[in-house]
């Protein structure tokens, strides 16, 4: 047919310039269930105008074809998975087989039953042994027994020629890799240069003496803190990370979260929040198990006080936050704004 040629409908003559709009125009007809295609049949007799806003011919044409389907026979199917008795509702043509995807990769019932067993426990001993000897047959690569390399075991295993295999159990290969065979000259030659590196009493006292030199100045104790702390790659936890959202919202990039000792250290302690625009303002977020009477056997006034009087020192400003104070936002905010205001 030609491009202007048109598609007419068999039981009421109405014509159409596709095939796709004559398919929905017929469901209409034949669909006992007249709510289904109600979007379909005012899409094509208001004269091709889109029934939805937005919508293009493409989508229409679409939606149409969903409803052709429908109008098919349907059936109930039960899921073919092992273990698996979900039922699913499907067309007569369809080919699917399974309830949901991952039912299809080989069944999810049935992987995880066998999950850490042998092909022996899971088909029994002449199923096993059939289906290794189908795989070896498969490749028909020749194969060979050799010794295992670690020292001082002699287990022999049987691999492929080809194998870069040494040692019979991943144990051994570690074991080897960790502890190297050591000769009785390697251990003299070892001896020998440690002869001269004896660290003597007077020694241990100058060394002391100069680490308490350099920890007094608290520049220096600052920077190797934070590095230590940086060592440690301590990740915040799930309050710190709603506070700190919470921050943002209020005050963008005002509080940076100072986990690990990024923005800095007072007097060896790490302070959860630091104002990071010129005022000396820290928020401190107290658990109740780690900051309880409990754990530091202090009361929760004592306790809030030693960490104000401690940051107080340094000249900075501290507000404590409590976790379950997180769930009350409008208090919580309020408290906030109040502490910034000063």
């Amino acid at each position: 047919m030609g491009e202007n040629s048109l598609f007419i409908c068999p039981k009421c003559g109405k014509s159409f310039g596709s095939k796709s709009a004559l398919a929905g125009h017929v469901s209409w007809h034949t669909n006992s269930n007249r709510s289904i295609s109600q979007g379909i049949r005012n899409y094509y007799d208001n004269g091709g105008k889109s029934w939805r806003s937005g919508l293009d011919r493409k989508t229409d044409e679409r939606i149409a074809k969903h409803a052709m389907s429908l109008e098919k026979p349907r059936e109930t199917r039960t899921c073919a998975a092992p273990d698996c008795t979900n039922t699913f509702e499907v067309i007569i043509t369809s080919k699917r087989k399974y309830c949901r995807r991952g039912h299809g990769k080989k069944g999810k019932h049935f992987l995880s039953d066998r999950k850490g067993k042998t092909w022996e426990e899971v088909y029994g001993a002449d199923k096993a042994l059939e289906m290794k000897n189908n795989l070896r047959n498969k490749y028909k690569l020749p194969r060979e027994t050799r010794i295992c390399a670690a020292p001082g075991c002699d287990v022999t295993f049987e691999v492929i020629v080809t194998s870069k295999r040494k040692y019979c159990s991943k144990k051994c290969g570690r074991r080897n890799r960790r502890e190297p065979p050591r000769t009785i000259e390697w251990n003299k030659k070892i001896s020998r240069s440690h002869e001269n590196h004896l660290v003597t009493e007077e020694t241990k006292r100058k060394l002391g003496k100069t680490h308490k030199k350099l920890w007094g100045d608290p520049k220096y104790k600052e920077k190797q803190l934070r590095l230590i702390f940086k060592g440690f790659k301590i990740k915040p936890n799930r309050i710190e990370k709603y506070l700190d959202g919470f921050l943002q919202k209020l005050f963008p990039n005002e509080y940076q979260l100072n986990v690990n000792a990024e923005v800095m250290t007072l007097g060896g302690k790490i302070p959860d929040f630091v104002n990071i625009n010129g005022q000396k303002k820290i928020i401190e977020l107290n658990g109740t198990y780690w900051h309880g009477e409990k754990k530091t056997g202090r009361t929760k006034i004592e306790e809030e006080q030693q960490r104000i009087d401690h940051f107080a020192k340094f000249g900075w400003r501290t507000l404590i936050v409590w976790d379950y104070e997180l769930t009350n936002t409008k208090q919580l905010k309020e408290k906030i704004l109040e502490f910034n205001r000063k």
